[in-house]
């Protein structure tokens, strides 16, 4: 079986990771289509959408997720850190005649 690409963009890719990977360039691009093939397995076909359109990523239900109890704490040291009174951006950003500086 043969594969020929003769798109001087996937060439110049595929030669970039064989380098950085080294590996042959076949071992490139066959390592790319694995990876490729394989996150395409891992997402659900979307209704109503065709082409790329129709792929989407499941979404993560492993991921913990914080309560807002916890957020509202992140926010309160988060708060603590801010420095005091509040620099005024149009000072920073304007002269006295209202111009950029």
């Amino acid at each position: 079986m043969h594969l020929q690409i003769k798109n001087p963009r996937a060439h110049d890719l595929a030669s970039k990771i064989a380098e950085q990977c080294h590996v042959s360039m076949t071992e490139a691009v066959v390592q790319a289509l694995e990876t490729e093939y394989r996150r395409m397995a891992a997402r659900q076909p979307v209704a109503g959408y065709s082409g790329a359109a129709m792929w989407a990523t499941p979404p993560r239900i492993d991921e913990p997720r914080a309560s807002v109890q916890e957020l509202l704490a992140i926010a309160d040291e988060a708060a603590a850190c801010v420095q005091r009174p509040y620099a005024d951006h149009a000072d920073l950003l304007y002269d006295e005649s209202g111009l950029p500086r």
